[in-house]
């Protein structure tokens, strides 16, 4: 198994088996004031070998401040019915799973790493940088 995509996103949800994003790639967040939460999720997809569709899969998400603190720890799972895909044998699955960020609250401003690992594979890391609201750099007008 491994993770085919990660993105943070402003909203994301699965229904029927799609995944659903509000405005993907998100890499910067701006806050007036601090502490303050990311409001932010986590999309991702699995992609699965046959025989690891029945199996159940632990999901860790890992967000670590400027300081390298870890500010969250989120555990989830998923195992899925091999009946409910319609794939063909030998086909690989694709599994859409979102985890919220939205509550996950900050004190500091810089770079923030999202590492997200799957049983035991090795972590996928993504940047989030917060940022104060007066660091906007807006598009110049020619």
């Amino acid at each position: 198994m491994r993770i085919q995509t990660a993105l943070l996103c402003d909203a994301a949800n699965v229904r029927e088996g799609l995944l659903n994003i509000l405005s993907g790639l998100v890499t910067r967040v701006y806050r007036d004031k601090l502490p303050a939460p990311l409001s932010v999720s986590l999309a991702l997809v699995f992609e699965l070998e046959q025989g690891e569709v029945e199996l159940p899969h632990e999901v860790t998400v890992q967000v670590n401040d400027p300081r390298t603190t870890a500010i969250a720890r989120i555990v989830a799972g998923f195992q899925a019915k091999r009946a409910n895909l319609g794939y063909e044998p030998g086909e690989k699955a694709m599994l859409p799973f979102v985890v919220s960020l939205n509550q996950v609250g900050t004190r500091h401003y810089g770079l923030h790493r999202i590492r997200v690992r799957v049983d035991e594979s090795d972590p996928t890391i993504l940047s989030l940088w917060v940022q104060h609201s007066d660091e906007r750099q807006l598009p110049s007008i020619h």
